[in-house]
């Protein structure tokens, strides 16, 4: 008798949190405005296109109807100027034109590795200050941004990630082994990197791609690169470029325009053993891996 009481308290206890949380998730969505994503007639998941502009936090659900919420629509978020927290799930993987456009008191957002594209102004005329990013730098050089106003760190001064279960800040880019295109706009307007490291699988850096680095004072380049877009080290702080090629190989780059930054710079190419006098300037590795000039 006692067992079937127990188990009867539990069935009712276990019913009520269902129906709460069931009731707050419906609350949160009353605030939401949803559209149907279809493939060939066919829902297969949800996108937010629109929101209680009086808004101060959104927790946007992971799925809707037992569909997963894949996408932010464009304008969703647009002038909600009370908007302070935004909950955004692993589940989107678009982002797009305008969505936070004029939410002047949104300050942080964190946006999830799952998300692969950020369209144009998404954060135009936010007060965001910090961006935490719930991937690694690989999920990061795979987000397609189709503008400069696409990147939230055009707008934001801090790019947090995750180390663990505490969040970072980032100074020093290391673009993984593997990555073979650094895309348009990729770290377009990271004032706060001092560091960047490019690995030898990269044979192209896209345009803009680290324009506005204005505290990156020196990079490597590797011999793979075999093209620089319009503008990639534009508005730089460079002064040292360290090139691990060839004069030779240096001069088949096809570099596009509006490069001077990088142009400028004084370039340093690398040679193993002390090299001849021949009017250009040379470096190597140390035992410990450290740069060192000839």
């Amino acid at each position: 008798m006692k067992k079937k009481i127990v188990l009867f308290i539990i069935m009712v206890f276990t019913f009520l949190v269902v129906g709460l949380t069931s009731c707050k998730n419906d609350k949160d969505n009353e605030n939401l405005q949803f559209s149907e994503i279809k493939e060939n007639d066919t829902i297969v998941g949800y996108e937010v296109i629109g929101s209680n502009k009086n808004l101060k936090e959104v927790i946007i659900p992971k799925t809707y109807n037992d569909l997963p919420v894949t996408s932010i629509g464009e304008y969703a978020f647009y002038k909600c100027k009370n908007l302070t927290s935004v909950t955004i799930p692993n589940s989107v993987t678009n982002i797009g034109r305008y969505v936070f456009d004029c939410c002047s008191n949104l300050t942080s957002i964190i946006i999830p590795s799952s998300v692969t594209s950020i369209g144009e102004c998404a954060f135009y005329e936010c007060s965001l200050d910090t961006v935490c990013y719930g991937g690694t730098i690989e999920n990061w050089c795979r987000i397609s941004f189709n503008s400069p106003t696409s990147m939230p760190m055009c707008y934001a001064k801090h790019l947090y990630l995750k180390k663990d279960v505490n969040w970072e800040e980032t100074t020093s880019i290391e673009i993984p082994e593997g990555i073979e295109n650094i895309g348009d706009y990729q770290f377009y307007g990271f004032d706060n990197v001092t560091s960047i490291t490019i690995p030898n699988s990269v044979t192209s850096i896209g345009k803009y791609a680290f324009s506005g680095c204005d505290r990156l004072t020196s990079i490597i380049i590797p011999n793979s690169v075999t093209s620089i877009g319009n503008n990639a080290f534009d508005d730089c702080g460079l002064y040292r470029v360290y090139y691990n090629g060839s004069v030779e190989d240096w001069d088949s780059i096809n570099i596009m325009n509006f490069n001077g930054s990088l142009i400028g710079a004084t370039r340093y190419y690398y040679s193993s053993v002390k090299p001849a006098n021949d009017g250009y300037k040379y470096w190597y590795y140390d035992m410990n891996g450290n740069i060192v000039e000839w």
